[in-house]
């Protein structure tokens, strides 16, 4: 994919953004990226993504949100390097909460379940539902 459908789907995403101004925004792997641009222009209450493809599109002068976000990564991802995200995710301030779960690849076969759950966990403990 080129950077131009990237942003264009970015684009599109943060006006979408503005029009139904979500609790939760997820993205997940090209999404993931593409949630982490569109939260740029307008800010959800929560961000989560989900192995973010951050190897494939610069995220590396993005304005981190000024909202609470975590990062889900698998350790045993085979299509967006773990370590390249944790690196990334480590240089933002204030940093993400990462969260890896050990084993699981980029698709989390077998474990969508313990996803959700930490997607729930997080989600109930910063909007304090």
């Amino acid at each position: 994919m080129d950077t131009r459908d990237f942003e264009a789907c970015v684009s599109l995403h943060a006006a979408e953004l503005a029009r139904f101004k979500p609790d939760l925004l997820i993205g997940s792997s090209f999404g993931g990226a593409v949630a982490v641009r569109a939260a740029e222009a307008r800010l959800p209450s929560l961000l989560v993504t989900v192995s973010p493809a951050v190897t494939r599109f610069d995220l590396t002068t993005v304005k981190v949100p000024g909202c609470p976000w975590l990062v889900l990564q698998g350790d045993a991802d085979d299509v967006v390097e773990p370590q390249a995200v944790l690196s990334w995710a480590a240089t933002l301030q204030p940093p993400p909460t990462v969260e890896v779960l050990a084993g699981a690849g980029h698709f989390f076969h077998g474990r969508l379940n313990e996803l959700r759950e930490k997607i729930v966990k997080f989600a109930q403990f910063q909007l304090k539902v």
